[in-house]
């Protein structure tokens, strides 16, 4: 047994005064990696007598923060062993910076996680939540969210500048620089509501580079390429980025899982500062970046298709939940009439 269980243990025996913080905090913490920590503070939130401690918030803050980044990060191996180690968290809000440097403000997990369409995350905190709330707790959390993963086509009116700077050989600097300006006008990244990023801008700009590809040069069809097109897919979420590293056209067929990686070849990380600067990320070979590609339209069908069977997959959890929540009213109101035939009696 590891020495910090057996300290918790013994107290749980003898009934003695909690931990003081300069061990709890300064000297176990101190000494604890990866899992260590996440069962220590599971521990002390089991134990009535350590809730009051400062030290356990500051555990619990620490976690807390970890949950968040994790799900943004698409880590879900990490994020699930917190949260099976402490579910209240999952009924909490927190603000967290994903790694396209979106703030995404006060949400709960089961929001940052579905915002995200990741939806192997959404299946696992989905079972831990029934067991906190009732189902139409969680549809109030998601409620309306759908309705927006399924909007309107977007306006793609900020790629009108940059390609028509690309066409006239106009300062490539300058034209990346406001096709920034103009996206992020369009779509603020301080985005709080609803989902992330629309992976259908990525998917127009491939239909771009594709009716572009014949009348520009090699130099053009680069500086679209990595700065166009790399400049999109830096803005994925994470489990879409995942993708790339198993080799992006296997991601939209319905039995390939998803691998939890964001590094390409060559010891490059998805969001690196080279993104969309200096390359873009390849969609045939798995963890390839490349400099230009061919005309293929091939890319933008895959997004498609992979935004659409994670919709199909979000909408079916939601009517799952539904269909929940009608068997809970059912139950409710059975329950609700026998009483009334007991009384009568």
């Amino acid at each position: 047994m590891p020495e910090y269980k057996k300290i918790i243990k013994s107290h749980q025996q003898e009934e003695l005064l909690p931990l003081p913080k300069s061990i709890l905090v300064y000297t176990l913490f101190g000494y604890l990696y990866g899992e260590d920590d996440i069962y220590l503070a599971a521990e002390i939130a089991n134990h009535p007598q350590f809730k009051s401690l400062d030290s356990y918030q500051y555990v619990r803050e620490n976690l807390k923060q970890r949950l968040w980044k994790n799900i943004a990060c698409g880590e879900q191996k990490e994020a699930l062993q917190i949260i099976k180690n402490i579910p209240s968290l999952l009924l909490e809000k927190y603000s967290v910076e994903d790694f396209s440097k979106r703030q995404i403000q006060l949400v709960t997990p089961l929001q940052l996680a579905w915002y995200a369409e990741d939806v192997e995350i959404v299946k696992e905190i989905i079972p831990y939540l029934k067991q906190l709330k009732p189902s139409n707790e969680i549809l109030l959390e998601i409620d309306g969210r759908m309705g927006e993963l399924e909007s309107k086509e977007p306006s793609y009116n900020y790629f009108i500048p940059f390609t028509k700077a690309i066409s006239e050989n106009n300062d490539p600097e300058a034209a990346s620089e406001k096709l920034k300006e103009d996206f992020f006008a369009e779509n603020p990244i301080m985005n709080h509501r609803g989902k992330h990023f629309d992976v259908r801008h990525l998917a127009n700009a491939h239909k771009i580079y594709h009716k572009n590809y014949r009348r520009w040069n090699k130099r053009q069809r680069s500086l679209f390429w990595r700065r166009g097109i790399g400049f999109m897919q830096k803005q994925l979420p994470a489990n879409y980025a995942n993708n790339f590293n198993l080799g992006f056209y296997g991601a939209s067929k319905i039995k390939k899982p998803l691998r939890r990686s964001l590094m390409l070849n060559h010891n490059t990380h998805f969001y690196d500062a080279a993104m969309g600067v200096d390359h873009a990320a390849y969609y045939g070979s798995a963890g390839e970046y490349s400099f230009e590609a061919t005309a293929k339209l091939t890319p933008c069908y895959a997004l498609l298709k992979l935004r659409k069977l994670k919709i199909k997959k979000l909408e079916a959890i939601k009517l799952e939940l539904k269909s929940q929540l009608k068997l809970e009213h059912a139950n409710c109101h059975l329950e609700r009439s026998e009483r009334s035939s007991y009384k009568h009696c």
